[in-house]
C-alpha cells in the first residue's frame, strides 16, 4: 500500500489533483493531500508519508478528549484519550502511513460538533458538523458507515425522550445535512461518472 501512496502524493506534487486516485484498489484521497505539504518540504519518502500518518494518529487523541468530555466530563474525556493512546489499533493505524488513519479525527470532529451544535444551537457548530462529515468521505471507504452512524444516533436520542429537542434544531440538523453533501459533490460525481472503480 506504501508505494501506491507514495504515487499518489507524487501525482499531488506534479501539479495533477484527482479527486479519487485509480491506483489499485481505489482511494479516497484525503490523507495524500494532508501528506503533499510534508513531502514538498522535505521529499517525498517512506518517513514523511508515516509522519503524516502519526500527525493524524496525534490529532485523533485530544479530539477524543473533547468528545468525551462533552459528552460525559473531563475523567471520561481523560480515560478514553489515555486508552486511545495506547491503543494497539491505534498505534499500528498511526505509523503504517495509510490512508485510514484520516478517518478517526474527521469522525470525532462531525461527532463532537454535532453534539455541541444540539446542546448549544450555534448554527456554526451544524456547519461544522456537515463540513466534517462530507469531508469524512474522502478519507477512507469504511467512512461510508458514519453518516448511518449519525443517523443512529439521532434516532436514540429520539427514543430517548429527547424528540422535542432534534425537533426544535432540524433547520439547523437538515443545514448540517445540505452541507456533508455539498462537500460530498465532487466524490458523488466520481462515483457517478465510474461507478465500477468507485465501487471496486
Amino acid at each position: 500500500d506504501v508505494p501506491h501512496v507514495y504515487d499518489n502524493i507524487r501525482t499531488i506534487l506534479s501539479g495533477e489533483y484527482p479527486v479519487f486516485f485509480p491506483s489499485h484498489p481505489g482511494r479516497e484521497g484525503l490523507f495524500f493531500y494532508l501528506a503533499a505539504p510534508l513531502a514538498r518540504l522535505f521529499g517525498a519518502s517512506h518517513t514523511t508519508i508515516k509522519a503524516a500518518s502519526a500527525l493524524m494518529g496525534l490529532a485523533s487523541i485530544p479530539l477524543l478528549y473533547l468528545l468525551g468530555r462533552e459528552l460525559y466530563g473531563r475523567g471520561v474525556g481523560l480515560a478514553a484519550a489515555g486508552l486511545l493512546s495506547i491503543s494497539h489499533w491505534h498505534i499500528i493505524c498511526s505509523r503504517s502511513g495509510l490512508r485510514a488513519g484520516t478517518l478517526l479525527p474527521l469522525m470525532m470532529l462531525a461527532w463532537l460538533w454535532l453534539v455541541r451544535g444540539l446542546r448549544r444551537g450555534r448554527r456554526w457548530e451544524f456547519y461544522l458538523a456537515g463540513l466534517a462529515l462530507g469531508l469524512g468521505m474522502y478519507t477512507y471507504n469504511a467512512f461510508a458507515a458514519v453518516p448511518l452512524a449519525g443517523a443512529a444516533m439521532l434516532a436514540g436520542e429520539a427514543l430517548a425522550g429527547r424528540g422535542r429537542r432534534l425537533w426544535a434544531q432540524r433547520a439547523n440538523l437538515a443545514l448540517a445535512g445540505i452541507m456533508a453533501l455539498v462537500v460530498f459533490v465532487p466524490l458523488g460525481r466520481y462515483a457517478y461518472d465510474e461507478p465500477g472503480m468507485y465501487v471496486y
